[in-house]
């Protein structure tokens, strides 16, 4: 099964805020997700904060994680991220990929 494909655009300095619904249990503690600059990179841009949800579960849902991801930290352009689900210490299954794209503002940089 290939990863949910989804794309994200936020102004520099919001949250980016994700709720995703899960078909299986998962507890935030095992999972993972940054933003990098290229898929290859080994430096991470920014990291996302993760728990789980205390969301109702619609059909077919075993759970919910909250995502949110600070962006003052990162210059505009075109990001990478993606939400990995880990066992131990290595990751074992890609949940959601896509791209982030950081605009800089106008009235966001001071009145």
């Amino acid at each position: 099964m290939l990863p949910v494909k989804h794309d994200m655009t936020a102004y520099q300095g919001e949250y980016i805020t994700l709720t995703i619904g899960c078909d299986s249990v998962i507890n935030a503690e095992d999972v993972f997700a940054c933003v990098r600059r290229y898929s290859w990179d080994d430096e991470i841009l920014g990291r996302f904060v993760i728990t789980n949800s205390e969301q109702s579960l619609s059909d077919g849902e075993k759970s919910k994680l909250n995502l949110a991801l600070d962006t003052n930290s990162i210059d505009s352009g075109t990001y990478f991220w993606d939400l990995f689900k880990w066992v131990g210490n290595r990751p074992v299954k890609c949940l959601v990929e896509g791209k982030v794209v950081i605009k800089q503002g106008i009235s966001n940089r001071g009145k």
